[in-house]
């Protein structure tokens, strides 16, 4: 099982936690096509290949392109076809209030705030 926060305080609060970006070298600008920096042979591929379960925390926080990237790169390394299952095949639990905090969008209006966490 692999637990992650979207923030570095949730993540304390979670057994062997990590923030999202750190377990999963997940870009710091991300797009509609990024991609995780995860080689196929090194130790970090070789966890998720071993990984039953995600558990994300915060999820609200996280703009939505992080998840595209997480799942591409899951995808990749663990030989599944794009088109399949979520993560890779991996079941995740995502957590948090949707009604707490939405992604920061620099000088974003409202609709912006909305539209980054579909």
């Amino acid at each position: 099982m692999l637990c992650v926060a979207s923030s570095g305080i949730a993540a304390q609060l979670l057994p062997g936690g990590r923030t999202s970006h750190l377990r999963f070298k997940i870009p710091l600008t991300t797009t509609a096509s990024s991609k995780c920096y995860i080689p196929k042979q090194s130790q970090l591929a070789g966890l998720l290949r071993k990984t039953k379960l995600i558990i994300w925390d915060e999820v609200p926080m996280q703009y939505r392109h992080c998840f595209t990237a997480v799942h591409r790169s899951l995808c990749d390394v663990l030989d599944k076809p794009d088109g399949g299952s979520l993560f890779g095949g991996i079941p995740a639990v995502l957590g948090g209030d949707f009604a707490q905090i939405l992604p920061v969008i620099r000088k974003g209006s409202r609709g912006d705030f909305v539209a980054a966490n579909l």
